[in-house]
């Protein structure tokens, strides 16, 4: 059901963009465990599988159906990645590919609601660690593992040294640890894909530098978990909110912040 301002009702959305993950997800992990997926290669070299492209067919029909007014952005759709919307779905159905294919387990499924340029509803599945984590229909933050529910309220400020985590990718590796340099870290963890965030979400880290190029679809459902959380993700160029619907879908560099952390100058 939408409301007058074309809004879907945020528990209906919650609850659908949910089942898309899972039923995604699931296929996705049968591939994982087989191994050795079927790979092509796109025009920017990085992999694309089966796994991607059957997630995407399941999330972006799922959400066609359930939601036939509201376009729908996703990695492994080319020709959405032209238009802008005020109002949108933007979907990486497989994050963390080169992951997923070299046999690393964190890789997620990420579905995110956009309005107005913020991320406002997300999902991120991580089916291999058998960790859920979404917005409700209230923009709580709700985790499933291991087939038990928890709900996070949002989380205490972080004290004492931080827990940093980043991107296996090495790109701007010296600028990553010239930016750490300025905190008082006491570990880093090296992580592919969107859990990030969420692990900022719930007490497990605590900031999360990203210095390198990365696309809307891989942030967006993080972002919401993270905010549901109380946290927020800063772009470097000018500490605003990280928003969306940027030209190209492309994200500048930006740090994920839990609460009672502040960004300080690089």
């Amino acid at each position: 059901m939408e409301s007058e301002l074309g809004m879907p009702d945020g528990s209906e959305v919650a609850e659908v963009m949910r089942e898309l993950a899972v039923a995604a997800g699931a296929e996705i992990l049968e591939i994982f465990t087989a191994g050795d997926p079927e790979t092509s290669w796109k025009e920017d070299g990085t992999p694309v599988t089966v796994a991607d492209n059957y997630a995407d067919r399941v999330i972006s029909a799922g959400l066609a159906k359930a939601f036939p007014g509201i376009p729908v952005v996703s990695e492994e759709t080319p020709d959405s990645h032209s238009v802008r919307h005020r109002l949108f779905f933007i979907v990486d159905p497989l994050d963390g590919t080169s992951g997923f294919r070299s046999g690393k387990p964190e890789f997620t499924v990420n579905i995110a609601l956009v309005c107005k340029g913020c991320a406002i509803s997300g999902v991120v599945f991580a089916p291999a660690l058998k960790r859920l984590f979404f917005t409700d229909g209230c923009g709580q933050l709700v985790e499933r593992r291991n087939g038990h529910e928890i709900r996070h309220g949002r989380r205490a400020p972080a004290s004492g040294p931080l827990r940093a985590v980043a991107s296996r990718s090495r790109w701007s590796r010296d600028r990553l640890n010239h930016f750490l340099s300025d905190y008082d870290i006491a570990e880093v963890g090296f992580i592919s894909s969107s859990i990030k965030f969420c692990l900022l979400a719930v007490d497990e880290a605590d900031i999360y530098p990203r210095i390198g190029p990365t696309m809307e679809w891989d942030t967006a459902a993080g972002h919401a978990v993270l905010l549901a959380a109380g946290g927020q993700v800063l772009r470097l160029d000018g500490h605003d909110s990280l928003g969306y619907g940027k030209p190209a879908y492309r994200n500048p560099d930006f740090v994920a912040l839990a609460p009672g952390v502040r960004l300080r100058e690089m």
